[in-house]
């Protein structure tokens, strides 16, 4: 019988302690494929992605990506649109070539911007009206 209260005990405890966790997840969407989710964190890094996901538009409520230590050559016009939430982006560690500044048009809160080791020829022009406070080149 004490076993049995012990475990039930425990069972609430642990639901008590892990539930506004699981509360605080957006709830629209499934992750991207090949990425990891978690909160606000849409996590495609070391992934051997050659490609930004393409249904990673789709979710609109990441504050968060990672999408460094892949194979990324280049990054196209759609891949961040619709991301107005997106914060922080990391793209370091891949083999971009070239940047086109006007993708990062539709994220208005960014504000860290990680993209050292890649293969840049020339440093990316960023629309007005970016925000974006943590540069790296």
């Amino acid at each position: 019988m004490a076993a049995v209260l012990l475990y039930v005990c425990s069972a609430f405890v642990v639901w008590a302690v892990l539930w506004p966790c699981f509360a605080a997840l957006p709830n629209n969407g499934h992750c991207p494929t090949s990425c990891d989710c978690l909160g606000i964190l849409i996590d495609c890094s070391k992934k051997g992605l050659v490609a930004v996901p393409e249904d990673l538009h789709l979710r609109s409520w990441g504050k968060q990506l990672e999408l460094q230590s892949n194979g990324i050559t280049a990054l196209g016009q759609d891949d961040f649109k619709g991301l107005h939430k997106l914060e922080e982006l990391f793209l370091n560690n891949n083999d971009i070539t070239y940047i086109n500044g006007s993708i990062f048009s539709d994220l208005t809160s960014l504000q860290t911007l990680k993209i050292t080791h890649n293969k840049l020829t020339e440093m990316p022009v960023f629309p007005r009206g970016l925000n974006i406070t943590d540069l790296s080149l």
